[in-house]
């Protein structure tokens, strides 16, 4: 938003350069975006991506929501859809949905969580997407899901895909990290010793080995 206009949104993407501390505004992302909009990004390959909800805006004459994936190249400092995965008359998937992503090898793994707007988040779904970018195909993972949190974050180390904080109603938080191995398809939930009391939609980055 551009601080003035609480309705109005903006596309605007800016590179930061550490070493004099400036910022530049540079290829505008061309998505688009909504009032419902949910997204996350990461680098993979040397590149960026986003993973974002598609809208009628995707897709005109229908009512259809799905995901989009970008990649924005930095040596030509272009955009490029890569991928959309559409939901077809499936619209379970609607307006209250968030996605939390990242990529482990060549795989992009999506954790999608949505929920009726009430109070209380009942008729709640949830579902976990990977898309292999080799072969250009989706698949539904069907691990069994020990999750039930919306406004999840994600952050991937040593090859595993983990999710974080969350929002389950009103005032009642997540405090569990779930880690996923994708050679054996499961989840554990068991990676804190210490339970911490996180906020949901918190900010997250990696250095190294720690988040």
């Amino acid at each position: 938003r551009n601080g003035t206009n609480e309705g109005e949104k903006t596309n605007s993407f800016y590179e930061y350069d550490p070493t004099s501390n400036t910022w530049t505004r540079i290829h505008d992302y061309p998505g688009g975006w909504n009032e419902y909009d949910s997204r996350d990004a990461f680098s993979m390959n040397g590149k960026g991506y986003l993973v974002t909800e598609m809208y009628p805006m995707d897709v005109p004459t229908t009512p259809h929501r799905g995901v989009n994936i970008y990649e924005f190249n930095p040596n030509s400092y272009s955009w490029t859809k890569v991928s959309s995965l559409d939901w077809n008359n499936y619209n379970s998937f609607s307006r209250y949905s968030y996605i939390s992503a990242g990529a482990v090898g060549r795989n992009i793994y999506c954790y999608i969580r949505y929920y009726n707007g009430a109070a209380v988040f009942n008729n709640d779904r949830q579902c976990f997407l990977q898309y292999d970018t080799e072969f250009d195909t989706w698949i539904e993972k069907d691990c069994p899901f020990p999750i039930t949190y919306t406004k999840m974050e994600s952050f991937v180390l040593s090859d595993n895909f983990y999710l974080f904080s969350g929002n389950l109603y009103a005032g009642v938080h997540n405090n569990t990290v779930y880690k996923y191995y994708p050679e054996t398809n499961t989840w554990t939930d068991n990676e804190v010793s210490e339970a911490r009391p996180f906020r949901y939609n918190p900010v997250k980055f990696v250095i190294g080995n720690k988040l």
